[in-house]
């Protein structure tokens, strides 16, 4: 037997991996939620990779979020945005490697989208205040939204703030903190158009500014028919008020020029009698 023996080298390779940046699509930062995967783009010998545990599958190894923004990179690549995340674009970084070669590896930047919920300040029309003794109007936000839900005012985060607004010059309306209004005493009756804006606290420029009318009615005012006690004619002289019983939103009127009294604007006495 005329032989030869030898020892030869088979060589086999890894096959390419490429993790490809992409960008997600937006993700609401008030409710918060999951993204797509990161990885849906990635290649493994050309084909897309499949995430999991098995042979001829990938893992992601390592991923970076920017630091505070609560976002997590999950085992299947997608990403979890936590609810009340402020709106932006984030840089989600990770690493891909072959489960039957865990050196061979990819690693590369992604963009993770959140977006501002939308916010919707709605027209209002306040139910009446009474301008004699003054009042707080209801709050002219309780029919404003946040993501389609009502807004709640406040400092914490998924609130909303009101950040400016107007009345009219010389009102002395207040708008409050709670959206309320502040009419003072003595206010003449009348419809008044407030504007206001609100921003949402996550996202401090993400606003809606809109004109509500705060409506200020006129107090009752009744006078009342009196008879006087007599008046001697031969000296004459002067009765008491006849305005002694009128009133003024239920209470006795004051007669004078300062606000909240009344005043006579005009009378009539029998023709030839003075």
């Amino acid at each position: 037997m005329n032989c030869s023996t030898i020892s030869s080298t088979v060589v086999v390779s890894a096959p390419a991996i490429v993790a490809v940046t992409d960008t997600t699509p937006s993700v609401n930062g008030l409710p918060g939620g999951t993204t797509t995967a990161l990885t849906g783009n990635d290649t493994l010998n050309g084909s897309p990779v499949v995430v999991g545990t098995a042979a001829g599958n990938v893992q992601i190894t390592s991923s970076t979020v920017p630091v505070g923004s609560g976002l997590v990179v999950n085992a299947d690549g997608t990403v979890t945005v936590p609810a009340n995340t402020p709106s932006g674009n984030y840089a989600v970084s990770y690493t891909i490697c072959e489960v039957n070669n865990p050196l061979n590896c990819s690693t590369i930047s992604s963009t993770v989208v959140v977006s501002a919920p939308a916010i919707v300040a709605v027209t209002d029309t306040t139910p009446s205040v009474n301008g004699l003794p003054g009042g707080t109007t209801t709050a002219l936000t309780g029919n404003d939204t946040l993501n389609g839900s009502p807004v709640v005012v406040g400092t914490a985060a998924g609130n909303v703030q009101i950040t400016s607004s107007t009345v009219p010059v010389g009102s002395g309306l207040v708008v409050n903190a709670d959206g309320t209004v502040t009419v003072p005493a003595n206010t003449p009756s009348g419809n008044y158009a407030v504007s206001y804006t609100i921003c949402e606290v996550n996202n401090p420029l993400n606003c809606s500014t809109i004109s509500s009318t705060v409506v200020v009615s006129a107090p009752a005012i009744v006078a009342v028919t009196d008879t006087t006690p007599s008046v001697n004619g031969l000296p004459g002289g002067t009765t008491t008020a006849l305005t002694g019983n009128d009133t003024l939103n239920g209470s006795p009127v004051v007669v004078g020029t300062a606000a909240g009294n009344v005043q006579i604007t005009s009378s009539t006495v029998p023709v030839g009698q003075d």
